[in-house]
């Protein structure tokens, strides 16, 4: 653990406003699974992507999410529980999520407003859920509905550590995500 002070320096020659948001937490190096840049516990919670904003929405200021990341985000897998539900939707709230892609010729991969799923449609920038690739406007893998202009939850089954990879590229942002998550109890035999 870091005892004394720390000091952040910002050096920028951009002149417009910025806002700033500091989080700083220590926790021992064996607390977490290894790589995990972002680790969460407990059977339900939220994760967002770096530098999430949702007041932008509202106010109309920038926010992106950051380029050039290739990240884990863990979250423990507690006793009794086997599979987690992923959502940007709640109590009726429909949370952005929103990662871009573009090919070689600057069009969008994905049709604005819909869900991208795969490395066709989502090659450089995306998260990884339940396997598969996710990019656009919604949050959808169309396992469960097949309307790619809906969010749709994603289940994972999967054994083993809940990992999910974060990769961006440095041509172009979008809002990010927030994602809520919640650990489903084993099936009783």
């Amino acid at each position: 653990m870091l005892s004394g002070p720390l000091s952040l320096s910002v050096l920028s020659t951009i002149v417009s406003r910025k806002r700033w948001r500091i989080r700083v937490c220590q926790f021992e190096n064996s607390c977490t699974t290894s790589n995990c840049l972002q680790y969460f516990t407990g059977t339900s919670g939220v994760i967002t992507s770096f530098n999430y904003d949702q007041a932008s929405m509202f106010n109309r200021s920038t926010t992106q999410y950051l380029n050039n990341l290739n990240y884990a985000i863990c979250i423990r897998k507690e006793a009794g529980y086997c599979s987690i539900t992923y959502t940007n939707v709640r109590n009726g709230v429909e949370y952005p999520f929103q990662l871009n892609n573009v090919n070689s010729s600057g069009i969008r991969t994905v049709p604005q407003g819909q869900a991208g799923a795969d490395v066709i449609n989502c090659p450089n920038d995306y998260i990884i859920l339940d396997g598969s690739r996710l990019c656009g406007d919604k949050l959808n893998d169309g396992l469960t509905i097949r309307n790619f202009t809906l969010n749709a939850p994603i289940t994972d089954s999967s054994a083993g550590p809940i990992v999910i990879p974060v990769m961006t590229d440095g041509s172009l942002t979008g809002l990010g995500f927030k994602i809520f998550y919640t650990l489903n109890r084993c099936p009783t035999v």
